[in-house]
C-alpha cells in the first residue's frame, strides 16, 4: 500500500509492505500485490524502498500535478509511471539489500536514509553528483514547512565550506 498523502518527514510511512493484521487508515492508499508473482518478496520489498527514497519524492516534486503549495499528494499515476528496475537483472546483493532495507523501514527502526537514498540511486546508475542533486532539491525545495524554513535560513559556515568545495571541484 502507498500512501496518497505521503506526509513531511522520513519517520512516517510511505507505504506498507505486509499487513498481519486488520487495520482502517484514514487516508487514500494505492495497493499493489505480488501475491502471484514467484519473486514477491523482492518486488514488494523494492517498491517499499523506492517509495521512501528521495529519488522517489524528487521524482514527485518534480512531475506530480499535486505536489505544491496548496496540495501534498502523490496519484497513482506518480507511482505507476516511475521506472522500476529489472528484477532479472538485479545482482544477490542488490536483492539482498533491497530486502534488508525493506525489513528496516518496516522495522521503524534507526534506519540510516542515507543508505536507502544511496541504494535507490544505484538501482538507477546516478553518479554521487545526481544524488547529491537529489539531495539538495529534497532538502531545500520541497513543499513541507520544514523544508521551506530550512530553505528561508542563512546557510551555517558547513554548509558554505560544502559550497565553495563544490565549487572548488567545478
Amino acid at each position: 500500500l502507498v500512501a496518497r498523502t505521503p506526509r513531511e518527514g522520513r519517520d512516517t510511512p510511505k507505504a506498507y509492505r505486509e499487513l498481519h493484521e486488520d487495520v482502517c487508515f484514514d487516508q487514500y492508499h494505492y495497493g499493489y500485490s505480488a501475491a502471484c508473482r514467484k519473486d514477491g518478496k523482492l518486488l514488494t520489498a523494492i517498491i517499499h524502498v523506492i517509495v521512501h527514497s528521495e529519488l522517489f519524492r524528487h521524482y514527485c516534486y518534480m512531475r506530480s500535478a499535486y505536489i505544491g503549495a496548496k496540495h501534498r499528494i502523490i496519484t497513482k499515476e506518480d507511482v505507476d509511471s516511475f521506472p522500476f528496475p529489472i528484477l532479472e537483472e538485479l545482482t544477490d546483493d542488490d536483492r539482498n539489500k533491497a530486502l534488508e532495507l525493506a525489513s528496516l523501514i518496516d522495522a521503524r527502526s534507526t534506519i540510516n536514509w542515507k543508505s536507502v537514498d544511496n541504494f535507490v540511486c544505484g538501482l538507477f546508475g546516478l553518479s554521487a553528483s545526481d544524488a547529491e542533486v537529489v539531495h539538495e532539491t529534497v532538502e531545500h525545495n520541497g513543499p513541507y514547512q520544514k523544508t521551506r524554513g530550512l530553505a528561508a535560513q542563512p546557510p551555517d559556515s558547513n554548509a558554505l565550506s560544502s559550497f565553495a568545495s563544490c565549487l572548488g571541484r567545478a
